[in-house]
C-alpha cells in the first residue's frame, strides 16, 4: 500500500483471477466506476493515511480489513465519475511524458557538462574581454579555441544522440545509393579513386550534423543565426585554425551563441517551452522559446 502497488483487474476470464492473501481486493457497485476508485485508492494522501493504521510487526505490517471496510469515498454522478477520471488520466500522461523527457537529460549531457562549457560562454570568459578590455595575452588564445571546440563538438554529439533519425534518407534514395555504389565498385577506375567516391557516397546514408540542422532550419525551429555561429566556429576549432586574432570578440561572440543553439536544442528534446537567458545577443536578454519538434 505505501509503496503504490495497485491494478485493476479487467477482462479475467470467467470473471475469475487469484492472488495472494496480503490483496485487498474491492469490487465496484453499480454506483461507482472501477476506474475511479482505483483512482482514489491510490492517491498519496489514502494511502498514507492506510500506512498510519497498519498493525503487525516489523517487516510484516499490514493495512487493515477493517480500514478498508470504513474508508469514506465520495461518490459524485457516474457521469460525473467518468468526466474526473478521463481528465486525471490525461494529466497523468503528460506527467508520465515530461518524466521520461527530464530522465533523457542525464545521459544527454554527462559527455558535454564539463566545466568548459559553463566557463567558456556563461559570461566569466567574454566579462574579461567585454567589461575589462584586457589587452590580448598570448596564454588566452588555447583557452578560447579549446572552449569553442567543446562547444562545437558538444553540438555535433547531441544532435547525433538525440536525433537519431532527423535527415536520414529515403528509401528510394537509399536504393539510388546502393546502386551508385554497386556501379562505382564494378567500374575499372583506379581502386584508389575507387574507393574515395564509395566512401563520399556512403556518407550520404549517415547525415552530418550540418544535414540535421538544416532540417531544423527549414522548418523554421532554429535561428540561421546560431547555426551559422556553430559552423563557422566548428570548422577553424577543429583544424586548430582561428582566421583572426584581431577580431577575437567576434570569436567570443560565435562561442555564445553555439552555447544558445545546445540550450535550444536540449529543450527540444524535453519539449521545454518557456523563458531562457539568451547569451547569443547582447546584454543577455531573457526571451521566450516556444518552438516544438513537429
Amino acid at each position: 500500500m505505501e509503496n503504490g502497488k495497485a491494478a485493476l483487474a479487467i477482462g479475467l476470464k470467467n470473471g475469475l483471477g487469484c492472488g495472494t492473501t496480503e490483496l485487498h481486493i474491492l469490487r465496484p457497485c453499480s454506483r461507482i466506476e472501477a476506474k475511479y476508485l482505483y483512482h482514489f485508492v491510490h492517491q498519496e494522501s489514502f494511502r498514507k493515511e492506510a500506512a498510519r493504521r497498519f498493525t503487525g510487526t516489523a517487516g510484516q505490517l499490514r493495512v487493515p480489513v477493517s480500514f478498508i471496510r470504513n474508508a469514506e469515498i465520495p461518490l459524485p454522478p457516474t457521469n460525473e465519475q467518468r468526466c474526473i477520471v478521463a481528465k486525471l488520466e490525461k494529466l497523468l500522461a503528460k506527467v508520465e511524458a515530461s518524466q521520461e523527457r527530464l530522465n533523457k537529460i542525464p545521459t544527454l549531457l554527462k559527455r558535454f557538462r564539463q566545466s568548459v562549457l559553463a566557463a567558456a560562454c556563461s559570461g566569466r570568459l567574454t566579462a574579461d574581454w567585454r567589461d575589462a578590455h584586457i589587452e590580448y595575452k598570448p596564454d588566452k588564445e588555447e583557452e578560447v579555441v579549446a572552449n569553442g571546440l567543446t562547444l562545437s563538438v558538444a553540438v555535433d554529439g547531441l544532435l547525433k544522440e538525440a536525433f537519431p533519425r532527423l535527415a536520414m534518407p529515403s528509401a528510394a534514395d537509399r536504393r539510388n545509393i546502393s546502386e551508385a555504389q554497386d556501379i562505382i565498385r564494378n567500374s575499372s577506375i583506379d581502386s584508389k579513386v575507387k574507393a574515395r567516391l564509395n566512401g563520399f557516397i556512403g556518407t550520404m546514408s549517415n547525415p552530418r550534423a550540418k544535414d540535421r540542422l538544416r532540417v531544423f532550419l527549414e522548418t523554421g525551429i532554429l535561428d540561421n543565426k546560431l547555426t551559422d555561429s556553430w559552423e563557422s566556429l566548428r570548422n577553424p576549432s577543429t583544424h586548430g585554425d582561428v582566421a583572426d586574432w584581431r577580431d577575437l570578440q567576434r570569436y567570443i561572440d560565435k562561442c555564445s551563441s553555439t552555447l544558445v543553439l545546445f540550450y535550444q536544442l536540449i529543450f527540444l528534446v524535453i519539449e521545454y517551452t518557456g523563458k531562457f537567458t539568451n547569451y547569443s545577443c547582447e546584454g543577455y536578454p531573457t526571451v521566450l522559446f516556444d518552438k516544438r519538434l513537429t
